[in-house]
C-alpha cells in the first residue's frame, strides 16, 4: 500500500465526501442565496463532516494494516483450502478374516520347521472346503481385494504372496521344475471362544501337509493355539 501525506489525505477525504455534503447542502439551504442570509445555527459546518470521516478512515487503515503489515500481498499455507485427510498417512486396517487367515499360513510354515527362507508364498486365491483333509477339495468364493491385500500386509517379513489359482500340478502332472511352496487356506469356522481353519501346502508336487488349525484371538491379533482332527503328510 502507497503510503500518503498529511495533506494528500486530507484532499481525499474532501473528495470522497465532498458530494454528499454539497448534497445535504443543497437541500438545506436550496432556498438561500447566500451563506450569510441564513441563521446562525443552521450554517453549515465542515469540521465535524470531516472530523467523522477522518476516524472512518484512520480505523480502515488500521485494519488494512493488522492484516497485512508488510504492504503485499502473501499466498497461505499450501494445502490451507481443503481440510480432507490425507490417504497416504493413514493406516489401513486389517480385516479380521485377513489376520486369521494370514496366522494360518504362517502356523503351517512354522509347523514344517523349514530351515530355508520361501522368496514366494504361492497361495490360492479362494478358500477351499475341506482343505485341511486329504479328500477333495471344493473351491469357495474368491477373496476380495481388501482381504488380499489384509493377508500380504499381516505377512510382511514372511515372505512375498503370489496368488494363484491352482497349483502347478493342477493339470495331474507334475512340471520338472516345480514352483512352492503353495498354500490353499479353508474357511474360517467358529467355534465356542476360537475358530478353526483348514490349511495344506505343497512343495516339490510330493511333499505336502493338510492340518486343521484352532486359532484365538491375542489382543489385536490372532494365534494358532492349537490343532484339531488328523494331520497327513505325504
Amino acid at each position: 500500500m502507497t503510503n500518503r501525506t498529511d495533506d494528500e489525505l486530507g484532499r481525499l477525504l474532501k473528495e470522497t465526501f465532498a458530494d454528499k455534503e454539497n448534497l445535504v447542502l443543497d437541500s438545506q439551504f436550496a432556498r438561500a442565496e447566500t451563506a450569510d442570509q441564513l441563521p446562525v445555527a443552521t450554517r453549515p459546518r465542515r469540521a465535524p463532516i470531516l472530523l467523522a470521516a477522518a476516524a472512518v478512515l484512520v480505523i480502515l487503515a488500521g485494519v488494512l494494516y493488522a492484516a497485512n503489515p508488510r504492504g503485499g500481498s502473501e499466498p497461505g499455507p499450501a494445502g490451507a483450502t481443503g481440510s480432507g485427510t490425507q490417504t497416504n498417512q493413514t493406516t489401513q486396517v486389517i480385516p479380521n478374516e485377513s489376520l486369521i487367515w494370514a496366522a494360518t499360513i504362517k502356523g503351517i510354515l512354522d509347523r514344517e520347521q523349514n530351515p530355508t527362507k520361501d522368496p514366494v508364498l504361492y497361495v490360492l486365491n479362494a478358500p477351499y472346503e475341506n482343505a485341511g483333509d486329504t479328500t477333495k477339495q471344493t473351491r469357495g468364493v474368491p477373496f476380495t481385494e481388501a482381504e488380499r491385500i489384509g493377508i500380504e500386509n499381516a505377512l510382511t517379513g514372511v515372505a512375498p504372496i503370489e496368488w494363484v489359482r491352482q497349483r502347478d500340478d493342477g493339470s495331474g502332472d507334475c512340471p520338472a521344475n516345480p514352483r512352492g511352496p503353495f498354500i490353499m487356506v479353508g474357511p474360517i469356522e467358529q467355534r465356542a471362544g476360537h475358530v478353526e481353519v483348514g490349511v495344506n501346502i505343497w512343495r516339490d508336487c510330493l511333499n505336502a501337509r493338510w492340518v486343521t488349525f484352532t486359532l484365538a484371538q491375542q489382543g489385536s491379533t490372532w494365534k494358532v493355539t492349537g490343532t484339531t482332527g488328523p494331520e497327513a503328510i505325504s
